[in-house]
């Protein structure tokens, strides 16, 4: 059992809200209109996963104007537009990643949990306001370097974003150079000619080397996508067991209806591993 108390009626109708969403298998009453009780039986992880819930309220929810408010003051972004793209990073950042031992850039979101799984550990019920207020500082503090690293994700999108511009729009100017591309995800893409024939790397070298491909930014020696740009294919057949991976998704984006995926049982030549 789970003792809340939220004393405000806008709080406990979205806290409400997240449980249906969540399909929390959990019994609800309310005793005065202000405490709120919880029991559940059958989800294992039931009280992690509500202080999880608990955490998206604090961040989305309560915080998201005195976010707002930080990302203008501290980092002087006015742009609501660049407003608004900052905050979804640091929702996805603090709500939805997942950290691992390696990674030491999120420990908001750890400290952020930790302290309301301890404040449920308590015999009183947990006060949803009152804790709130008595971490506001450190949120703050945590937050701030959140928001500087949100920043950076953000600004390493808008650069990617421009790198792909840049090349479509080179690749708009180009002609067609062959009719069809296949392709043999792995760690290094590997590229076949339509009759089968395998391109060696001194072969895609030598095309490359061949075209301007420094005015987009692209490295002669990126063996991935720099051969597709130079190749400048009419159809590009990319096969392998993932779908969204990296490498496949920027082809993607960039040459965007020339592209198919299909699963590696279907490459036409030599059996692949």
């Amino acid at each position: 059992m789970f003792q809340l108390l939220m004393n405000n009626e806008v709080d406990r109708m979205f806290f409400y809200r997240k449980l249906a969403r969540e399909q929390l298998v959990c019994e609800v009453c309310e005793l005065g209109g202000e405490i709120i009780t919880i029991t559940s039986a059958e989800e294992k992880n039931f009280r992690v996963k509500l202080a999880r819930l608990l955490l998206e309220m604090w961040v989305i929810h309560s915080k998201k104007d005195s976010l707002t408010d930080m990302i203008k003051t501290y980092y002087y972004f006015e742009e609501e537009q660049e407003v608004h793209a900052i905050l979804e990073i640091i929702f996805e950042r603090v709500l939805t990643r997942e950290s691992t031992k390696h990674t030491v850039d999120l420990q908001a979101k750890e400290q952020l949990l930790n302290i309301i799984l301890l404040e449920m550990d308590q015999t009183t019920p947990l006060d949803y306001q009152v804790c709130l207020s008595n971490y506001d500082d450190l949120f703050h503090t945590l937050m701030i370097n959140e928001i500087g690293y949100a920043i950076d994700e953000w600004k390493q999108e808008e650069r990617y974003q421009d790198f792909i511009q840049s090349i479509r729009n080179y690749m708009e100017n180009q002609m067609v150079k062959s009719n069809v591309l296949h392709i043999v995800q792995g760690k290094q893409f590997t590229f076949y000619r339509e009759d089968g024939y395998k391109y060696s790397i001194e072969e895609l070298r030598k095309v490359i080397i061949e075209e301007p491909l420094y005015i987009v930014g692209l490295d002669e020696n990126e063996l991935n996508l720099t051969p597709i740009v130079a190749l400048s294919p009419c159809y590009i057949y990319i096969y392998g067991r993932d779908p969204s991976e990296a490498k496949t998704t920027a082809v993607q984006n960039i040459f965007h209806e020339r592209v198919t995926y299909k699963h590696l049982q279907s490459f036409p030549f030599a059996h692949v591993e």
